[in-house]
């Protein structure tokens, strides 16, 4: 039989308890500095979200990136 995930309330902790870990990761000069996202469109979106938008897939890859750089790279 196939296996079916569950919905997980991911954006609901994006603006809850991850929001702060959410906007010292997303910050304009760490993106810029990366040089691979289109800034103001990651931007737009976390703002988005946080004002109760949805949650797009890619941002979760974009912050998932951005932590690991931060804890093993120190970047």
């Amino acid at each position: 039989p196939d296996k079916l995930g569950f919905p997980v309330p991911a954006a609901k902790w994006w603006r809850g308890a991850l929001s702060p870990l959410v906007r010292a990761a997303m910050t304009r000069s760490r993106l810029d500095a990366r040089g691979i996202y289109d800034t103001n469109r990651v931007l737009a979106a976390v703002d988005q979200l946080l004002n109760g938008g949805a949650l797009p897939p890619w941002l979760a890859r974009i912050l998932m990136v951005e932590l690991w750089t931060l804890r093993h790279l120190g970047a």
